[in-house]
């Protein structure tokens, strides 16, 4: 593979690195419930295996809704 000068920016490029999007996993209605269950009381453990998302996903998602 011959690299140009921005060989690697275009990789990048074209890998789509500058165009992704996150994408949830969770639809709002999810993230709702999520939020309902822990202020219930439920495990971080519980609602990882619940939803099928790690511990970090589970607090970014607790913690964004916390500034909104």
């Amino acid at each position: 593979m011959v690299l140009l000068e921005s060989g690697l920016a275009q990789n990048e490029h074209f890998l789509g690195f500058f165009h992704r999007t996150p994408k949830s996993k969770l639809t709002p209605e999810q993230v709702e419930e999520l939020k309902r269950k822990r202020a219930e009381g439920v495990k971080i453990k519980d609602l990882m295996e619940s939803f099928g998302l790690s511990k970090a996903s589970i607090y970014r998602l607790l913690a964004a809704s916390d500034l909104g």
